[in-house]
């Protein structure tokens, strides 16, 4: 970069830290997780299933946050998300005789879905 300026070179590198930092999560790298809550944290379905949504509460509109289901019956969408919004959890039909439950993570926070059984 021979002839450019040193406050360009400067800006060129402090872009590049800035992306960085992004990627490897700066702000839950240093204050721990950026999701303070996850309400309800509890689900209760009826056999046919449906759709449940869980609110996200972040402490920051910059907070990034990624869900996880790792149940066949349970999905979850978003797989990642922003700041405080909500979550949808789809659960499929239970065609078991019996209740079943699982649970989702949201940034690390556990939701339980609990499904009667078919009557």
């Amino acid at each position: 970069m021979a002839g450019c300026p040193k406050r360009f070179r400067a800006a060129v590198v402090i872009v590049v830290f800035q992306a960085a930092l992004v990627t490897i999560g700066w702000s839950e790298a240093l204050s721990g997780s950026c999701v303070a809550s996850v309400t309800p944290s509890e689900v209760l379905l009826d056999a046919p299933g449906g759709v449940a949504e869980v609110a996200v509460s972040a402490s920051s509109p910059d907070c990034t946050f990624r869900t996880e289901s790792t149940l066949s019956w349970i999905t979850v969408s978003p797989a990642e998300g922003r700041g405080s919004g909500r979550v949808t959890l789809t659960v499929a039909s239970n065609l078991t005789f019996y209740p079943r439950s699982g649970s989702v993570s949201i940034d690390g926070k556990e939701v339980t879905v609990r499904q009667y059984r078919p009557r």
